[in-house]
């Protein structure tokens, strides 16, 4: 069997259109295309070397590589042909260890030397009393800040990039993953995976590994579209009943949204629910956001609200301090250390940088659980391991 590369995003793709660049990317054979340009040195290969490590169909072949270069995906000089977004495969594991380790102790080592002071500024939060201290540490520093607020401000200083203006006004980040199981544990393995789904109140959020599919909002639509893209109809009436669904997935959750606050609320008592609502707490229960105990509702996840957003900015100010510290350290030295074969095919270094993050504050994430200050995620078989919480807008 052939190698291929897994290709994923950061950003918004757009429709799937001749500009999306999963549209070529589910061509046949293009996944072991990507691999084999990525693997081997910058414009080594050329389409006849391609044809023949792959039996592919010559001209088929051509038609893919030039979408692929209207999009910038990958680059040709003279016939030969380079990548131009991050590709990891398995000879850059070890240098990408060696890369992040360093860092990721250091920086674990310094939040944990503030961690009485992050657990007295826990207690001010409004879902202090009903969850505990390392359930909501978890979510603030894992989710919010390492996975959020310091990534916009890392970007903004930049040290990388999590923004690319793209064809067709389009914006997004692209990398890719070798398929193996080295590469899967490498890739899937760490807490540093955010599922957000944001309606106009509030946003349901997971965070853990990306070893699996989760059961949340965010994952189960993403299945529903990706079984749809399947299917063998024409493009277009895939593209139109997908505009149709995703409008009736921005009204169940909003739907879903509104009948949360109600919850928080007062309104938990089964008989203050109207039949129309069944469906969406049914719904909601799927998820496990509520239950249902004693014909009562009841939240189970922690809830940021507004009144919390000054203690989590308290939170980001002082882990920051210690990012900062390590990251322009790291940072400073990337060409010497960073030896892998996005660097060797000239991929934008803060491109790269952005995954290298990622890598970074994922095992920050894991010494973090094992050192207590975070809770241990539960973990689901096929689902990975994740919490959940929700941030009211």
């Amino acid at each position: 069997m052939n190698k291929k590369i897994e290709l994923y995003h950061y950003g918004d793709c757009g429709g799937f259109d001749d500009y999306n660049p999963f549209k070529v990317y589910a061509g046949e054979g293009i996944p072991e295309v990507l691999y084999l340009i990525g693997r081997e040195k910058a414009y080594t290969l050329t389409v006849d070397d391609i044809v023949l490590k792959l039996k592919c169909d010559k001209e088929l072949l051509k038609e893919h590589l030039e979408t692929m270069k209207s999009l910038v995906m990958i680059d040709e000089i003279d016939g030969y042909y380079s990548t131009k977004f991050t590709i990891i495969v398995e000879d850059d594991l070890e240098a990408i260890n060696d890369f992040s380790k360093d860092v990721s102790v250091k920086l674990a080592d310094s939040i944990i030397s503030k961690q009485e002071e992050l657990k007295a500024l826990c207690r001010t939060l409004s879902c202090f009393n009903d969850f505990e201290t390392n359930e909501l540490l978890y979510h603030i520093i894992g989710c919010m800040i390492l996975d959020g607020s310091a990534i916009e401000e890392l970007a903004n200083q930049g040290y990388f990039r999590c923004s690319k203006e793209q064809v067709d006004d389009r914006d997004y980040i692209l990398f890719g993953f070798e398929k193996s199981a080295l590469v899967d544990e490498f890739s899937e393995g760490i807490l540093c995976s955010c599922n957000n789904y944001r309606t106009d109140l509030l946003s349901f959020v997971s965070f853990g590994d990306a070893a699996g599919n989760r059961n949340d909002f965010f994952r189960f639509e993403r299945q529903v579209i990706k079984q749809i893209n399947q299917m063998k109809s024409s493009n277009n009436t895939k593209q139109s009943y997908l505009n149709l669904l995703q409008n009736h997935h921005k009204e169940t959750g909003l739907k879903c949204a509104h009948l949360i606050m109600r919850i928080l609320n007062g309104e938990v008592h089964e008989n203050e629910y109207k039949s129309d609502d069944d469906l969406y707490l049914e719904y909601l229960q799927s998820f496990n956001y509520i239950e249902k105990k004693n014909q009562k509702y009841h939240i189970t996840v922690p809830v940021f609200l507004e009144q919390d957003m000054g203690v989590i900015k308290t939170i980001h100010d002082l882990v920051m301090k210690d990012v900062l510290l390590h990251l322009s350290e790291a940072f400073s030295k990337t060409h010497e250390r960073l030896d892998i074969s996005s660097v060797k095919h000239g991929v934008d270094i803060k491109e790269i940088l952005n995954e290298m993050w990622h890598q970074i504050f994922g095992h920050v994430n894991e010494a973090l659980v094992i050192k207590k200050l975070f809770k241990t995620p539960d973990y689901f078989e096929g689902e990975g391991r994740y919490l959940k919480c929700i941030e009211v807008l």
